[in-house]
């Protein structure tokens, strides 16, 4: 089930906000356009800036986590469709009421952005720490590149041991039950795995 948006609670309130920045030669109006029809399940938004820059931004009320994931298979996207544009993910602070075209984060997407060669998905160092797991990063003096998206996810660590699962015992004993009844009683079963982002549904199952 998709995360249920809590509103701010005053229009000063202060988020961490993740955003993507892409910058190049021409227009983006059919990448542009591509990103809204592939990800408008997402709440992906976009604004072009005075210099011609364009911000790519998701809900600041979802978990950073998944704002970076969203924005990395945006930003994934973007450069399959205008190879000759440079991209930056940046991360954050901003009040509820910015419109995200300036602040903190948009000039931290920006220094990031300057430093970037076409084609090339830049991301800062707090990005970087969300995004490991998910996605292929090549390391950098500034952080990392964004490379792809990994064909499996990566085991986590705990204290340095490989660890699937943490404090799952009793949903994985569920889980286990219903297959098992499948396959003892030769009939189908559906499991139904609900919870805010975040959580840790995907890794559960």
């Amino acid at each position: 089930a998709p995360p249920r948006l809590e509103p701010a609670i005053t229009g000063d309130e202060r988020r961490v906000r993740c955003i993507l920045v892409a910058r190049g030669p021409g227009g983006l109006e059919d990448a542009r356009a591509t990103l809204h029809d592939s990800m408008a399940h997402s709440g992906v938004s976009t604004e072009r800036l005075a210099e011609g820059s364009m911000v790519i931004t998701v809900p600041g009320t979802l978990p950073p986590t998944d704002q970076a994931f969203r924005l990395a298979r945006a930003a994934l996207l973007l450069r399959e469709r205008a190879a000759q544009h440079a991209f930056s993910i940046a991360m954050g602070r901003a009040s509820g009421g910015e419109t995200l075209t300036a602040g903190e984060v948009v000039e931290r997407a920006a220094l990031v952005l300057r430093r970037t060669d076409p084609g090339t998905i830049s991301v800062d160092p707090l990005c970087c720490t969300l995004l490991l797991g998910r996605f292929d990063l090549e390391e950098t003096p500034d952080g990392a590149r964004l490379l792809r998206t990994k064909e499996r996810e990566a085991t986590r660590t705990l204290l340095g041991k490989p660890t699937r699962t943490v404090g799952r015992r009793r949903e994985l004993s569920m889980l286990r039950a219903s297959f098992e009844d499948c396959v003892e009683g030769e009939r189908p079963r559906a499991v139904l795995v609900t919870g805010h982002a975040g959580m840790g549904k995907s890794r559960l199952a």
